[in-house]
Order: C-alpha cells, then structure tokens, then sequence
C-alpha cells in the first residue's frame, strides 16, 4: 500500500485544487495537492514538504478529514486527506499544470481523480 497525503486548503470560501501535468500518472486530472509520504515521514511532514516543492507554499496542518483508497495499474494506494492553511507565499505551478481556487460547489465542474470523490462529498455534506 502507497501511502499518500493531500490538502485541503482554503481561503475566503473557495479551495484549492490543482491539476497534473501531462506527463503524469492520470494525467490533467484535478486534485488536492499532495503526494507520497516518504519512509520514516510524518503524514504532516510530507504535506508540508510536498506543498512546497508543488505550490512553493508553507502550510499549518490542520485536522484530518477523511481517506480514500485507489488501485491503480496493479498498485494500492492510500489516501489521508487533511485540512491546511496557509503560512507564507503564494501559490506557484511548480509541479503542477495548473491550479484553481473555486467553490466547493464548484468541484463538480472539474475532472477530479477517483479517489478524490469520496472527500468532495465529505465537503459538500460539511456545508448543508
């Protein structure tokens, strides 16, 4: 099993959601930024090393809202997502393609990975 993390950033009422690049595993899909937690790596500390070497941003973990899990071309993978914000600097496109803030409601209109599914609806549920 993979282990992998992801943030849940957001910001006068919209979040955000960046998109692979072409070169990656599904690729320009939309997601919550994150990646792999490394061997011997907090969850907490491979979000924060992985938002900046994505975004170029420091970010405060914040709580743990929920985890998905996909199989993907004959590997498992475990998704841990957390709510985060932001501490210095702006959003940059350094690994990724590209990257959005939007409403939740939002979410909806963009080709999200699968395993972000379950945590889209977490959110919208949080806001009824």
């Amino acid at each position: 099993m993979i282990s992998v993390v992801a943030g849940v950033l957001e910001q006068k009422g919209k979040i955000l959601i960046t998109q692979r690049r072409p070169e990656d595993i599904l690729p320009l899909k939309w997601e919550f930024p994150g990646g792999k937690v490394e061997e011997d790596e907090s969850e907490q500390d491979a979000l924060v090393r992985e938002l900046i070497e994505e975004l170029g941003i420091t970010v405060a973990v914040g709580s743990y809202i929920g985890e998905s899990s996909v199989h993907h071309k004959g590997k498992d993978y475990a998704i841990k997502y957390y709510e985060c914000s932001i501490l210095e600097g702006e959003p940059q496109l350094l690994e990724v393609h590209d990257m959005v803030w939007i409403t939740p409601d939002e979410l909806e209109n963009y080709d999200m990975t699968k395993s972000d599914e379950e945590i889209i609806a977490r959110i919208h549920d949080a806001r009824r």
